[in-house]
């Protein structure tokens, strides 16, 4: 499994080049349908399974293996920008810091039949205590260093890829463990975490998809091009119009529980539209560690950053909507 950052090519869409439909293989849109509807599929087999033993820990590990990996790819992308990363003990860190957040939510101990003494290590001021720890080892390490040269570089790239990777992630644990008083371990969580964190995902990836196959046909006017040649306006308008259409199809089934008729709307509105930044945020950094992809293990994605990049933002966006929704009808 590579995680090595794949260099930017030159046949890319260069960002001063003229509006214009995106013309794109066959191939390509099949594999990139082919990869969506595959991690789409996994995620939601996690996640029933979960559902089903009433506890978290399978999807917790995937966050683990995705914290991993995301973070060896955005490493990577340090590495070659010449900022050297203390890329063992920042992936360490981020690990412990998913495994005391996962510990800290409410209940967890007790399902999983700890004994009770064990629940107090485990709580917000874990999780605080944990960062602290990262920011004094980055130092340390940067102060046992034999010279001072990229101090500023190894330390900051190090704990921003802690937060990048670890802390926007850490909104899908919070959400899948959100009840439906909008509390976290609150009424009926597992049910209602579950079907939130499935309403993100399809939000998210339907806004993306929607925003790709309108964009690169109709599109014509470009959103960012210095960062993203190929998005468009259309093609955002299309697929956030796209996520609505999913949002208020699951909230139809009973399978998004937000109780007002409007919310689906907007909550499609704020998480696909995040989905968007997310993905501007990680071609932002992409663009300035010169690569075209975070990676090359997932074909007609690039790396698990390349996938994953729209829920780093969507997630917290998910959550604090339905906190402040479920809160007001409770």
């Amino acid at each position: 499994m590579g995680t090595g950052a794949s260099v930017l090519s030159g046949a890319e869409t260069p960002p001063g080049a003229p509006a214009g439909p995106q013309v794109v293989a066959p191939d390509l849109l099949w594999r990139k349908v082919c990869a969506a509807v595959f991690m789409m599929c996994c995620g939601s087999g996690v996640l029933v399974v979960d559902y089903l033993i009433g506890l978290d820990a399978c999807f917790n590990l995937l966050v683990i293996a995705l914290t991993i990996w995301g973070l060896g790819e955005f490493y990577a992308m340090c590495d070659a920008r010449g900022a050297t990363p203390f890329r063992a003990f920042g992936t360490v860190a981020a690990v412990l810091l998913v495994a005391f957040h996962w510990l800290s939510m409410p209940g967890t101990i007790l399902r999983l039949g700890l004994p009770d003494w064990v629940g107090p290590f485990f709580s917000d001021d874990a999780v605080l205590f944990g960062l602290v720890v990262a920011v004094l080892g980055s130092m340390w390490l940067q102060a046992t260093k034999r010279d001072n040269d990229r101090t500023f570089e190894s330390i900051s790239s190090t704990l921003f890829g802690i937060l990048y990777c670890w802390f926007l992630a850490s909104f899908l644990i919070k959400l899948r463990h959100l009840g439906a008083d909008g509390r976290l371990g609150g009424q009926d969580w597992n049910r209602t975490g579950t079907l939130l964190l499935l309403g993100c995902l399809a939000v998210s990836k339907f806004a993306d998809v929607g925003a790709y196959l309108f964009g690169r046909k109709f599109g014509r006017h470009k959103l960012i091009p210095r960062i993203s040649p190929r998005k468009t306006w259309e093609g955002l308008w299309a697929g956030l119009a796209l996520s609505a259409g999913v949002a208020y199809l699951l909230w139809a089934m009973r399978l998004l529980p937000l109780g007002h008729w409007w919310a689906p709307g907007v909550f499609a509105l704020v998480v696909g539209g995040m989905g968007v930044l997310g993905d501007l945020a990680e071609s932002l950094l992409k663009r300035g560690s010169g690569v075209k992809d975070a990676g090359n293990v997932i074909p007609g994605f690039g790396g698990i950053l390349d996938v994953v990049d729209s829920l780093l933002l969507s997630a917290p966006a998910a959550y604090f909507f339905s906190v402040l929704v479920l809160r007001l009808t409770a």
